[in-house]
């Protein structure tokens, strides 16, 4: 009987907390629902993105299959400046794979921003790889060393890889 005593004394002074306390608890309550409702409608915004740009990877790829190479190029770099954290990544990728891309300088450029989105330390370090073995194809051999030789400093998963490239 003390437990339900207990409970209805702690449910009246609920009740009159909120009764002293009726525009507090107004605003409280609005302003949790309208973080709520906020919080909804930016992940349905981001899904939003995504989906677009998830389109757009697959429009170049079909441009690319068509040889239309311009339109292709055209939109990976689109995707690449959109700063999508998995769709850039493929699009540098591709540029690099099919050659769409002549301009050194800008393809190292697009390297520094998809680099300044990824957060994984592997990602990153895959990504580094990428860069030097772009490089050493390039003609710049000893930067693409000095990156080989900065990941098989720091130990990343991917020293191997790099002690082979700098081998041969």
């Amino acid at each position: 009987m003390d437990q339900n005593e207990n409970n209805i004394n702690l449910l009246d002074k609920l009740i009159l907390i909120i009764k002293e306390n009726k525009i507090k608890a107004y605003v409280v309550t609005t302003i949790l629902a309208l973080s709520i409702i906020l919080s909804l409608l930016f992940i349905q915004y981001q899904n939003n993105k995504n989906n677009s740009i998830a389109e757009k990877f697959i429009e170049a790829g079909v441009h690319l299959s068509t040889n239309d190479k311009d339109n292709a190029k055209k939109i990976f770099e689109e995707i690449i400046l959109s700063k999508n954290k998995f769709y850039s990544t493929l699009s540098l990728n591709t540029i690099i794979e099919k050659n769409l891309i002549s301009s050194e300088e800008k393809i190292l450029n697009y390297f520094s921003i998809v680099q300044s989105i990824i957060k994984s330390q592997d990602q990153k370090d895959l990504l580094t790889l990428k860069k030097a073995l772009y490089l050493i194809r390039i003609k710049k051999t000893e930067d693409g060393q000095k990156l080989l030789k900065r990941l098989i400093n720091e130990g990343s998963k991917f020293a191997f890889l790099a002690k082979e490239v700098i081998d041969k």
